[in-house]
């Protein structure tokens, strides 16, 4: 996935994202690569609605950078 597709995905998509864990026990067994990214999206959703992120107007991109805390590449 490029860095101006990345732009072009509201951050509120982790919301919907991680709702795939919803009601899953821990710890989570994972079975697949999308309970990997579930689970991803979830910590990012999670990182996202503390820092105030969780908007539409936020990239998925926004999100993955000021959680790892390295600056973007650029595009």
């Amino acid at each position: 996935m490029t860095s101006n597709t990345l732009n072009a995905v509201p951050a509120t998509v982790l919301e919907t994202m991680a709702e795939r864990l919803n009601g899953q026990p821990s710890p989570l067994k994972i079975r697949n690569n999308d309970d990997h990214a579930a689970l991803a999206a979830d910590v990012l959703w999670q990182f996202a609605c503390k820092t105030g992120l969780n908007r539409e107007s936020e990239s998925v991109q926004t999100v993955i950078t000021d959680f790892s805390g390295q600056p973007a590449a650029p595009v």
